[in-house]
């Protein structure tokens, strides 16, 4: 499988499988600005390194997220949602539908859930 390396809104790396990049980019990730680099003197022998950065892998949600009842560690999978929106989705339980989730739990500025709607589910919490 083939990745790409791209950046969320605050500039953190991400590693996103190549069939993914179209959906990470509609969610509001961006490509890494390139910085030109100037080519090493013809006539001198320097040669150029690079380290490449290490980057967490995402790991998609292989099924829908249960919104008012999944764990923690399964609402986290989800794009843009880290630990602390994670807890504030499970503190504000139940939710009846994507406008009810937005108007009590926000995502980073320039986000919305509406971007992960076809990953959440909103069944009764049982």
């Amino acid at each position: 499988m083939s990745f790409v390396i791209l950046h969320t809104s605050d500039g953190q790396p991400w590693q996103v499988p190549l069939s993914e990049v179209g959906r990470f980019l509609a969610l509001g990730y961006r490509r890494p600005e390139v910085q030109p680099v100037q080519p090493p003197n013809e006539q001198s022998s320097e040669t150029l390194s690079f380290e490449l950065p290490s980057v967490p892998k995402v790991s998609l949600p292989t099924a829908i997220v249960q919104i008012n009842r999944d764990s923690l560690a399964k609402l986290i999978k989800l794009p843009l949602v880290g630990t602390a929106i994670a807890k504030e989705v499970i503190k504000n339980r139940p939710y009846q539908s994507i406008e009810d989730l937005i108007g009590r739990v926000a995502l980073p500025a320039g986000q919305s859930w509406v971007a992960l709607e076809h990953l959440i589910s909103f069944e009764a919490n049982l």
